[in-house]
């Protein structure tokens, strides 16, 4: 078993848990807290629409 497991077993895991079922489920914006990081991970799809809304603004 990992050491993340054991965390979350204990409930001493860094940040929010989510538990549907049988397995854990670390949603990001309480990882990014606990991590310390104000940048938030950007996806393709996120970058498509903005150029897209960019495109209709100019």
């Amino acid at each position: 078993m990992s050491t993340a497991y054991r965390l979350a077993g204990r409930g001493a895991f860094s940040c929010e848990l989510l538990r549907p079922g049988h397995r854990y489920l670390v949603p990001t914006a309480p990882l990014m807290r606990a991590l310390g990081s104000e940048e938030w991970p950007v996806c393709a799809g996120d970058l498509a629409v903005g150029a897209e809304d960019e495109d209709e603004l100019g």
